[in-house]
């Protein structure tokens, strides 16, 4: 399992000011044994795996449907994300996209990303605070 720097720390800063969802085009087991590995699984109210979702991203499909298991709208939202595909489905679900430059390993275009990162050092409420004002 390659681990993006910063990413545990700021999941679980992340959790305590705001309700994380997973959506990911990966199989359910494969998601819960990476979070199950970083001992993170418990900070996410919701897990959605692609056998969760009727089309998968760029199909905005997954994303919809976390929001309304939330309770939460596109506008209150932030969704991190690396490939084309992922920040496309965002952005069609109306929710603000920031890329993560350290794991798009096929080059994807992120330019339609709100915002960037390398990785997730340094990333957590106050960064989402002082770039989405």
């Amino acid at each position: 399992l390659a681990v993006v720097p910063g990413v545990v720390e700021s999941i679980e800063e992340f959790s305590r000011h705001f309700t994380l969802a997973l959506v990911s085009g990966s199989y359910r087991k494969d998601i819960l044994w990476a979070l199950n590995h970083l001992g993170v699984e418990k900070h996410f109210s919701c897990i959605l795996g692609a056998e969760d979702y009727a089309q998968s991203k760029p199909s905005p499909d997954g994303y919809r449907k976390a929001l309304g298991l939330l309770g939460a709208s596109p506008e209150e939202s932030l969704v991190f994300e690396d490939s084309a595909a992922g920040i496309a489905s965002a952005i069609a679900a109306g929710i603000r996209v920031v890329a993560i430059e350290s794991t798009n390993h096929f080059h994807h275009d992120q330019s339609p990303a709100h915002a960037r990162i390398q990785d997730f050092r340094g990333v957590g409420a106050d960064w989402i605070a002082r770039t989405f004002p």
